[in-house]
């Protein structure tokens, strides 16, 4: 018999002695499946089995690089928490999955917990040796699994500081470079006001968060002159402090800016309100916490973050799995805030699966990673310090993922999911609750579909859901859309001289031939700004917006702007008189019959004039079935027939079960 032509099976054993370990797997005549068990109450010593699983990963992966490469190796753990977790895969672990025994949740902690905890009246504090000389340092404290709040000045809203001395008409990326390139000073300076800040502020622990417009500034203190009420910052800030503030009166008197003029005081005793905020006392080299109603020292369930990043695949590996796993509390290096690390991160790698997996409470990102045919699938990401997923390489998919409270420390470019590279797809994603832009596009021939977005840019200006750049980019049937208490946050923005600088769907600078199409955007306001883009097309869109609406083009060129459906009480379209090729076979329906064009040359408004419907566009209802719930089908008798415009369906956007 020709043992070529015949799959056999054979059972083994490899038992565990002083230098061997047990397996439990099946040998095949071309392959072998190879598992180990972990769990945290497990020993190194044991033989991997489920009854007899070690206690680390590390071992683990140990023992399966010495067995042939070529077959598939699993590592099952088992419930409960991980803690000090690092875990560094390569080309040798390509085949590899790590995943959650059924039914269980093992957590994996880039940290340490917290134990050795003391009564202070009614703190806890907990020794925090290297410290006071930053050879540690962190902004994270998980609690119960839940990241709890540093203590902060004032207890809501911002101070608002007397800096104004860097006073431009623009800033970096805002037209092309600085105006007036600031000084070293203008960096690191800010003037207080001496009834926001005394003699009690601890140099050593404070941070100071200071607004821009795009990008905020985390700095740590290096000096206080009470004499001048001057602070003097231990690194530069994006952008002088108070250097957007005044553009609220010279730009339409956008409300927005005012918080250019705020900053926040962070990690002070003095910002202590309420239980279940913390510190990090520096100067005395320990942890303070305000413990909750039922909390003990000895009960209490804390971690705090070491590594920076928990999980991490080098290029060159491929067909790696992580299931079904929780990753949580990790670091960022204060200096890296602005490229934050990913808690798990992945290089140049190909078929690579992230999926079923909940990635949580991390002082910097959640999810990098790049390469070829990789997918990141049913998770979720939630309470990152910046971003949630940042995306590169090509033929890569990010799906049915739930994305929430993301850029709850650093504030810039946090974004939900960030793209490049090429021929990516994004699709049926719920992102909300974020500091900044939901999704930014970028790359080459990306596709976006069919994403649920809502609540975002609540600490940040001149974004929105979606931020829009790279060449031949399609973006399809997605939701834009107020969230839980938007409507009372935004009220104060609907006013003509108080527009809110946000948008639905932003095309920025260097957005070239992208397509926008079957589009809603529901109560955001500003439902679309094309700036100095080139080529793009707006199809088939609807926009829906309770009082008013506006739609911005400045700077743009050979843009195309048909069959899209504008309604609101009033609609603005604001745009320089060269941007459009063609606008055929729009239907705009103001409640009110007020349809204004906003006349401008580059960012100087020159004139409101009465716009008038041209190349087959009309002024109507379009006569929608059911919009309040999402049924944009069309009655018999509507107009967007004759004008060819098709209905869009965007119930099924979002994470689909």
């Amino acid at each position: 018999m020709n043992s070529g032509n015949i799959l056999k099976t054979v059972v083994i054993t490899l038992c565990l002695t002083a230098s061997a370990v047990c397996f439990a797997g099946s040998i095949h005549a071309a392959e072998k499946a190879l598992t180990v068990y972990v769990a945290p109450d497990g020993s190194d010593k044991n033989n991997g089995s489920e009854k007899k699983p070690l206690k680390t990963i590390k071992k683990a992966l140990d023992i399966l690089r010495k067995q042939d490469k070529s077959g598939q190796k699993t590592i099952i753990l088992r419930d409960g928490s991980y803690y000090e977790t690092e875990i560094k895969l390569d080309e040798r672990d390509s085949g590899l999955t790590i995943k959650a025994y059924p039914g269980e949740n093992p957590v994996l902690y880039g940290g340490e917990a917290i134990t050795d905890w003391e009564k202070d009246g009614d703190f806890l504090t907990a020794k925090m040796p290297g410290t006071k000389d930053r050879s540690r340092d962190f902004r994270l404290l998980v609690v119960d699994n839940e990241a709890r709040p540093r203590a902060r000045l004032p207890e809501t809203g911002g101070f608002t500081h007397l800096s104004k001395t860097f006073r431009v008409r623009w800033l970096s990326t805002s037209g092309g470079g600085w105006e007036i390139e600031p000084s070293k000073k203008q960096l690191t300076t800010l003037k207080y006001n001496r009834k926001d800040i005394g003699p009690w502020l601890d140099l050593n622990n404070a941070e100071l968060t200071t607004y821009g417009a795009w990008s905020a500034s985390l700095v740590g203190l290096k000096s206080m002159d009470e004499a001048t009420q001057t602070l003097t910052f231990t690194s530069p800030a994006a952008y002088p402090p108070g250097s957007f503030a005044h553009h609220r009166n010279i730009d339409h008197n956008i409300s927005f800016w005012k918080r250019g003029q705020t900053y926040i005081i962070w990690n002070v005793r003095e910002g202590m309100h309420r239980p279940g905020q913390w510190y990090l006392d520096r100067t005395n080299e320990r942890l303070v916490y305000w413990p909750k109603a039922g909390e003990s020292a000895s009960g209490i369930n804390a971690v705090v973050p070491t590594h920076e990043t928990v999980i991490r695949i080098e290029s060159g590996a491929e067909n790696i799995t992580l299931d079904s796993l929780t990753v949580s509390c990790a670091v960022t290096a204060f200096e890296q805030q602005w490229s934050a690390t990913s808690v798990v991160a992945a290089g140049n790698v190909e078929n690579c699966r992230i999926v079923n997996c909940t990635v949580e409470n991390v002082e910097g990102s959640g999810i990098s990673i790049g390469g070829t045919n990789n997918i990141i699938k049913h998770c979720e990401i939630r309470h990152m310090g910046k971003s949630g997923i940042n995306l590169g390489g090509t033929k890569n998919t990010v799906s049915n993922n739930h994305i929430h409270h993301i850029g709850e420390i650093h504030y810039t470019f946090c974004i939900g999911i960030s793209t490049g590279g090429s021929d990516n797809l994004i699709s049926h994603n719920t992102i909300h609750d974020t500091a900044y832009t939901a999704v930014q596009v970028n790359g080459l021939r990306n596709v976006y579909e069919l994403n649920d977005i809502s609540s975002v840019m609540h600490q940040l200006n001149d974004g929105g859901c979606f931020y829009i750049g790279g060449t031949n980019n399609i973006i399809r049937r997605n939701y834009c859309h107020e969230g839980p208490g938007d409507r009372e946050a935004w009220l104060g923005y609907f006013k003509r001289d108080e527009k809110r600088f946000n948008w639905a769907y932003y095309m920025d600078e260097n957005a070239t031939d992208c397509t926008f199409e079957e589009n809603l955007a529901q109560n955001c306001v500003r439902p679309t700004h094309m700036h100095m883009t080139k080529g793009c097309t707006f199809r088939n869109n609807v926009f829906i917006d309770r009082e008013l609406q506006i739609l911005s083009f400045p700077r743009s060129s050979g843009l195309t702007f048909e069959k899209n459906i504008l309604i609101a009480d009033e609609i603005i379209l604001s745009h320089s008189y060269d941007a459009f090729d063609a606008m055929p076979n729009n239907i705009y329906f103001s409640r009110l019959g007020v349809v204004t064009y906003e006349k401008t040359m580059v960012y100087t408004l020159i004139d409101y004039l009465p716009y008038k419907a041209t190349d087959g566009s009309v002024f109507a209802d379009p006569l929608f079935v059911d919009p309040d719930n999402r049924d944009f089908r069309f009655k018999s008798g509507s107009p967007a027939e004759k004008l060819g415009i098709k209905s869009i369906d965007v119930r099924t956007a979002g994470v689909m079960k």
